[in-house]
C-alpha cells in the first residue's frame, strides 16, 4: 500500500470524530493512502484504512491566476478572502491538504486515464459532508496538473453553491439552458483561475429529477465527453440518500467518488451509499475530517 507520509493539518479545522470508524468498503477499487494523524483523535484502524483517503481542510495561500486565457468564456475576479473563508485550495500552496488534494489528483486520473475515463461525478451519502468543496478542490488541483482542463459542473439543482462559494454574481445558470435554450457557453464562467471553467447553477430547481432523467442532460453529458481533448469534467452532483437525482445522473458518467465525513457519517449511511453505486464505475472513498456547510 502505497502511503503518504508525515500528513499533519491544523487542528483549528477539525472536529473530534464520533462515528464508528469501522468504514470498509466492499470495492476493490477504493483508493488507498494512510489518513493525517492529527493529536488525540481517534484514527481509522489500520486494516481498514486501506479503503479510505484522508482529505483534511485547511487555509491556502492565495496566487492569483492567469495563465490561460478565455476567449468566448465569461471571466469574473474572486476575492482572497472569500475563497479563504470557504476553503478553497489556492494555486501554488505548499501545504498538507495541496500535497493531499496532488495525490487523489494524480491517482484519480491514473485510473481515469487506464480505462479511457474523462467524466467523474463527485457525491456522499448525505447533506454537509464536504462533497461540494472537495469537488471543487480536486477540480482546481486537476486543471493545475499542466495536462488537462477542467470543466466543473453544478449538478445540484436543489441546492446550488458554486456562486456562493466563490462569492460570484451569475447571468445565468445550467437551469437556463433547460427551461429557455440559453447556450452553454453563455453560462460558462471561468473564475480566475487557470484552466477551470465552471457551468453553475444559478437559482434552485424543484423538478429536478426530471432535468436529471431529460434527453436534453444526456446530451449535455454525452457532447461533454466529445466536445475537448485532454479535459476533465467533474459533476458536483447531490448526495446519494436525500434525492433520487444523484442516482438519475450518475449512470451517465464514466466513474464516482464518494465523499465522507468522519464525525458525521454514519456506517449505515456509508455502506448504504456503496451499495448504490455502480462497482465497476466506483472509482474510490474519501474521508474528509472537517464537517463543512457544502
Amino acid at each position: 500500500m502505497q502511503k503518504l507520509e508525515g500528513t499533519q493539518v491544523n487542528e483549528n479545522y477539525m472536529r473530534k470524530p464520533d462515528i464508528d470508524t469501522n468504514l470498509k468498503p466492499t470495492m476493490s477499487s477504493t483508493l488507498s493512502v494512510t489518513p493525517a494523524v492529527v493529536p488525540d483523535q481517534a484514527q481509522i484502524p489500520a486494516s481498514e484504512a486501506a479503503n479510505l483517503l484522508s482529505l483534511p481542510a485547511a487555509h491556502q495561500e492565495f496566487i492569483d491566476a492567469g495563465r490561460r486565457g478565455y476567449r468566448r468564456t465569461k471571466v469574473v475576479t474572486v476575492e482572497q478572502d472569500h475563497l479563504l473563508k470557504h476553503r478553497i485550495l489556492i494555486e501554488n500552496a505548499v501545504n498538507d491538504v495541496a500535497d493531499s488534494f496532488r495525490v487523489l489528483r494524480t491517482r484519480i486520473l491514473q485510473r481515469m486515464r487506464d480505462r479511457g475515463w474523462v467524466t467523474l461525478a463527485v457525491t456522499s451519502p448525505g447533506g454537509g459532508e464536504g462533497k461540494s468543496i472537495t469537488a471543487i478542490n480536486l477540480a482546481q488541483s486537476i486543471s493545475r496538473d499542466g495536462n488537462y482542463t477542467v470543466l466543473l459542473v453544478e449538478a445540484n439543482f436543489r441546492r446550488p453553491v458554486f456562486a456562493e462559494v466563490f462569492g460570484i454574481e451569475l447571468d445565468y445558470g445550467l437551469e437556463d439552458h433547460f427551461f429557455s435554450g440559453m447556450p452553454l457557453e453563455k453560462i460558462m464562467v471561468n473564475p480566475s483561475l487557470p484552466g477551470l471553467v465552471l457551468l453553475p447553477v444559478k437559482e434552485p430547481v424543484t423538478q429536478s429529477s426530471e432535468l436529471m432523467t431529460s434527453q436534453a442532460m444526456r446530451a449535455i453529458v454525452a457532447e461533454m465527453k466529445q466536445r475537448y481533448a485532454n479535459r476533465v469534467v467533474i459533476f458536483d452532483l447531490p448526495p446519494l440518500l436525500t434525492s433520487d437525482d444523484a442516482l438519475a445522473l450518475s449512470p451517465l458518467i464514466d466513474c464516482n467518488l464518494l465523499v465522507v465525513c468522519e464525525g458525521k457519517t454514519r456506517k449505515s449511511d456509508y455502506h448504504y451509499a456503496l451499495e448504490l453505486l455502480d462497482p465497476e464505475r466506483f472509482i474510490g472513498a474519501v474521508a474528509n475530517r472537517a464537517a463543512v456547510e457544502h
